[in-house]
């Protein structure tokens, strides 16, 4: 292997491992923000499969 495989490949790697980490970072701290309408995740879906006339799919929640 050439010297320039090695680092491309090392630099791919390093950008793929601090794009994962990146993701994960912004995910944390917008996961712990309350939905402002209030509605919890399970209470949205069964809004919009009710208003989109969708009976044969079962929502397992907490909320419900």
């Amino acid at each position: 292997m050439s010297l320039f495989t090695i680092l491309l490949f090392g630099g791919t790697m390093a950008l793929s491992l601090w794009a994962a980490m990146r993701v994960r970072q912004v995910y944390n701290k917008f996961s712990r923000l309350p939905a402002s309408s209030g509605s919890s995740g399970a209470e949205t879906a069964a809004t919009i499969i009710r208003q989109e006339g969708i009976y044969d799919v079962e929502i397992i929640g907490r909320s419900l």
